[in-house]
């Protein structure tokens, strides 16, 4: 594990330690308008129909984006490189009463069959990744009809 993957996970174990689990309020994210002002109702708006489609949350945290994914009819597969998180994600999953797989891996190698996914949907990781191995991995498992969604940080 690298340097900064390491950070990453002590990053996220701190994270997951402060999460409470609640019920995802995911009726915002099954139909949003495509003049939402809000970016992760805009990338849910972009998403289209995923019923049936194979979607990888990579980076996905406690699972929260994983709730109204299933609940649109994706099959979804989530990754984080901590486990802690996943740990939280794995229970939010049966909380909630969804379907969804999730497994540790990293961003460079998920592990994932290459041209596996119709969707990479990748919120709130890439400005901590290495953009250009991350976005090759990304590639590696995307069907080539494929699309990726992904949350840049940007300066202002």
């Amino acid at each position: 594990m690298s340097v900064r993957d390491a950070a990453e996970v002590s990053r996220s174990a701190l994270q997951a330690a402060k999460v409470v689990l609640s019920p995802v309020e995911a009726s915002r994210y099954l139909n949003p308008p495509a003049d939402s002002a809000f970016p992760l109702e805009y990338a849910f708006h972009l998403l289209g129909d995923v019923r049936s489609k194979r979607v990888l949350d990579l980076g996905c945290g406690s699972g929260e984006e994983i709730i109204p994914l299933a609940r649109r009819g994706a099959l979804v597969t989530g990754i984080d490189i901590s486990e802690d998180l996943i740990l939280l994600a794995s229970r939010r999953i049966k909380l909630e009463g969804v379907q969804a797989d999730v497994r540790i891996g990293s961003a460079y190698s998920t592990g994932l069959p290459d041209a596996w996914v119709d969707v990479v949907f990748c919120m709130g990781l890439i400005h901590h990744l290495d953009i250009p191995l991350a976005m090759a991995e990304m590639r590696r498992v995307l069907k080539p009809d494929g699309f990726i969604i992904y949350e840049r940080a940007c300066q202002v």
